[in-house]
C-alpha cells in the first residue's frame, strides 16, 4: 500500500502508511529517548496514549528543540487527524485542488481557506496562541495542495457559517469532536448538524453501533440534548455514503444543484451531474466565442441549467 503524504503548520512534510503506523513506536522515529518519552506523557496526561508514536512523525522536528507541553498537545491532535484521515478512501486524499480553486469552488476568500488548512497565530490579553488547522492538506503535488476531503470539510464549514454559525463557535466544536470520537465523525460525518445556532452531533448511544443506528442529538460544546425538530437541514447539498462519510456535494456558489463535486467523478472537478461533463469544459467553449445554444446542445445540456450555473459567481 503506498503511503499518504501530508503537511502540517510548522512541521516538515512527512509520510504515513496505513498498513505500518499501527505498528510504529516513539523509539523507531525519535532519536532521543528523553524526548520522545516527555512527549508521549505529555499525549498520554490528555487521554491520546494511543496517539502517542504521533508526536515523533520527524526526526527533524524533535531532535531540533523540545516542544513545550502546550504545543505537544497541539501536535498530538494533529497527528490523531492525519492518522485517522488515511483510513480514508485513497480517492479523498489525493491533491486535486489549489488552495486558490477550492476557496472559489466553496465560495470564500482565499485567506479564509488558507486559515481553515494552515492553522494561524493571534494575540490575546494572556499571550500569543496558536490556532490548529481544520481541513485536510496534501503534500503539494506542484500546485496542488488540496484533497477532496479537504474540500468537502470546508464545504461543511461555509455552510455552517451560512447557517448563521460563527468561527468562535465552530472551530471548539470540530476540536472536541476531534479529540473525543475522530476526525471522520467530525466534519465528514453525517452526524454533524446544526440549529443555526450551534454545532450539533447525532451521539450514538452505544459506541459500537452501525453508522445508520439513530442517536440523540445534543450541542457538542455541553452536551445538551436538542430536539430533532429545532434542526434545520442547512447540510441538505450533501450526499453521504453508507459508512454516514461525505461521498460528494453541491457548491451553492455554482447557482443550481446540478452541479456536483464528487472525487470518484471527472477527478473531483464541478461537474454537471446531468450529463457527467465537467462544467469547465462547456463553460471554455462559451468563453471561447462559441455559441451558446450551439454548445448547450452539443452536450445534450438543460438551457436553464446553464444559464445559472454560467452566471453563478463561482469562477469570480
Amino acid at each position: 500500500m503506498s503511503s499518504v503524504a501530508f503537511r502540517t503548520v510548522g512541521v516538515p512534510s512527512f509520510a504515513l502508511s496505513p498498513a505500518v503506523t499501527a505498528d510504529l513506536r516513539v523509539a523507531d522515529l525519535v532519536p532521543d529517548a528523553e524526548i520522545g518519552n516527555g512527549l508521549a506523557d505529555d499525549c498520554a496526561r490528555h487521554g491520546h496514549i494511543e496517539d502517542a508514536v504521533g508526536i515523533a512523525f520527524t526526526r527533524e522536528l524533535l531532535a531540533a528543540r523540545p516542544l513545550p507541553p502546550g504545543e505537544a498537545t497541539l501536535v498530538c491532535l494533529r497527528w490523531r487527524y492525519l492518522r485517522e484521515m488515511a483510513a480514508l478512501p485513497g480517492v479523498y486524499l489525493e491533491p486535486r485542488y489549489s488552495q486558490a480553486e477550492a476557496a472559489r469552488i466553496v465560495g470564500v476568500p482565499a485567506n479564509s481557506l488558507r486559515n481553515w488548512a494552515s492553522g494561524y497565530t493571534y494575540l490575546t490579553a494572556s499571550g500569543q496562541r496558536e490556532s490548529t488547522g481544520l481541513i485536510a492538506l496534501a503534500e503539494p503535488f506542484r500546485s496542488l495542495s488540496v484533497p477532496f476531503a479537504g474540500l468537502a470539510e470546508a464545504h461543511v464549514i461555509t455552510s455552517l457559517k451560512a447557517a448563521g454559525l460563527p468561527m468562535q463557535r465552530i472551530r471548539p466544536a470540530v476540536m472536541k469532536l476531534r479529540e473525543e470520537i475522530g476526525v471522520q465523525e467530525a466534519l465528514l460525518s453525517g452526524r454533524l448538524k446544526t440549529d443555526g445556532v450551534d454545532v450539533l452531533y447525532e451521539y450514538l448511544d452505544d459506541p459500537d453501533s452501525s453508522p445508520d443506528t439513530p442517536g440523540h442529538l445534543a450541542v457538542v460544546t455541553n452536551r445538551q440534548k436538542v430536539f430533532r425538530e429545532a434542526v434545520a437541514e442547512y447540510l441538505q447539498t450533501v450526499s453521504y455514503s453508507d459508512q454516514d462519510v461525505i461521498e460528494r456535494f453541491s457548491p451553492p456558489t455554482f447557482g443550481h444543484p446540478d452541479v456536483i463535486v464528487d472525487p470518484w467523478i471527472n477527478g473531483g472537478k464541478p461537474t454537471f451531474n446531468s450529463i457527467g461533463v465537467r462544467v469547465s469544459d462547456v463553460e471554455g467553449r462559451v468563453l471561447a466565442g462559441e455559441p451558446f445554444d450551439e454548445v448547450i446542445d452539443d452536450f445534450d445540456l438543460d438551457p436553464e441549467i446553464a444559464r445559472k450555473v454560467l452566471l453563478s459567481p463561482h469562477g469570480r
